[in-house]
């Protein structure tokens, strides 16, 4: 056999071999339960190993990508190729939702049910199959609040549910034609506090949409042609924020008068207010002027946002709080306490100013409340409460003003 000859033969064979080596294979199996306000949906995702660098192009025409579907209980769900935030693109069914006739109407009913994931192409005919647990509702976050420097502002949030395994944060630029824009994606987190870090942070003049997933993971078994992940199939249960945050970056900035709250313990200052019938926010300029304590805010008698606890070391500059008010029962009231409480030992003091309603559409619109939210008129409006002092202060003479009270 000549030399030629046996190059061919080993070129053709070294071809089979990589050709081979290049079939698809799955490389997560993965069903997405999501909770929101008012409804659940049950999507599945595939994401196939890559051994084709184009496999995930955006530009990539479906002509040339694996046909992959997902069965549910028996009904098929095509899953298209599809782009997610111009970052992924990757098989992703419609909603599987119960049939019409099925009790109950809810993730659990899907439970014990026989799911498969085929995935085929000019050469790979895929297969997987199993029978699925673990699917379930979480709990909505709720209590969301930004504080902080406004350009890497710290989020914190409250959730019931004492069985989840992580939470993500993402950050979305909102563009001017209202499409989001996503910047940043946190990897999971244990706690339920998260700081924009430096490479996501934030730029003046723009508005940015905060929303937080608190995530639980369950795994099912597969048979068939097995994903060569560690996990075989993956349920994720998880919740988008009670709302979305939309943010637009403000410093704090006291003008004029400020309210000087000082412990005896607690001291509360309230203002009688009527509240929107639509979901709206509570926002106000705050500093902390010792090291100690902690406020929080109440309305009608329900907390909104987290506890806003005292520095480390005391900062001259005012900062900038947002408490989303997430809770529906909270709406469309007349003549309602909004109670600033500050408590911890004697003798501890935060300045508060510009306390308002803040609305989203398009962009941010504030509205100082009218009852005296900027402290024009000294303590008019306001009522005191708990034992300690509340004195108005002149951020021009940094000096107590005319207008205090002592309990």
């Amino acid at each position: 056999m000549n030399r030629e000859k046996l190059l061919s033969i080993f070129c053709l064979g070294f071809l089979v071999i990589v050709n081979d080596g290049l079939a698809i294979e799955f490389g997560q199996i993965e069903l997405v339960s999501i909770s929101r306000i008012n409804s659940w949906t049950l999507v599945s995702d595939v994401f196939l190993s890559d051994p084709k660098v184009w496999l995930h192009d955006p530009a990539l025409s479906d002509d040339d990508r694996p046909t992959v579907t997902c069965i549910a209980d028996g009904t098929a769900h095509p899953m298209p190729w599809t782009n997610v935030w111009d970052a992924f693109t990757f098989p992703l069914s419609d909603n599987i939702e119960p049939p019409e006739s099925a009790t109950p109407q809810d993730p659990s009913y899907f439970n014990d049910k026989a799911f498969s994931w085929t995935a085929v192409d000019e050469s790979t005919d895929l297969t997987a199959t199993g029978t699925v647990s673990g699917i379930r509702d979480v709990p909505l976050s709720s209590n969301l609040t930004i504080t902080g420097d406004p350009l890497q502002p710290t989020i914190s949030w409250s959730n019931p549910d004492e069985n989840l395994d992580a939470y993500r944060v993402r950050l979305y630029e909102k563009a001017g034609d209202g499409s989001l824009v996503l910047l940043k994606q946190s990897d999971d987190i244990q706690g339920t506090t998260y700081t924009v870090p430096d490479e996501a942070r934030l730029e003046y003049g723009k508005n940015y949409i905060i929303r937080v997933e608190a995530r639980d993971y369950e795994y099912f078994g597969l048979s068939g042609d097995l994903p060569y992940t560690d996990f075989q199939g993956k349920v994720l249960n998880r919740s988008n924020a009670e709302a979305d945050i939309p943010f637009t970056p403000s410093d704090g900035a006291a003008e004029g008068n400020t309210l000087e709250m000082t412990t005896g313990s607690p001291i509360g200052a309230s203002l009688t207010v009527d509240t929107p019938s639509i979901a709206f926010n509570v926002e106000f300029d705050y500093r902390f002027t010792t090291t100690d304590g902690y406020l929080d805010v109440y309305l009608n008698g329900i907390q909104i946002g987290t506890r806003l606890t005292a520095p480390d070391t005391v900062n001259d500059e005012f900062l900038h709080a947002i408490l989303q008010v997430d809770n529906t029962s909270l709406y469309n009231l007349n003549a309602v306490a909004l109670l600033f409480q500050l408590n911890g030992p004697t003798g501890i003091s935060i300045l508060l100013d510009n306390v308002a309603y803040s609305f989203f559409d398009d962009s941010q619109m504030q509205f100082l409340l009218q009852q005296n939210g900027g402290f024009n008129a000294g303590l008019e409006s306001w009522t005191a409460s708990g034992g300690g002092t509340l004195s108005i202060q002149s951020t021009q003479s940094r000096g107590p003003w005319r207008w205090w009270y002592s309990g």
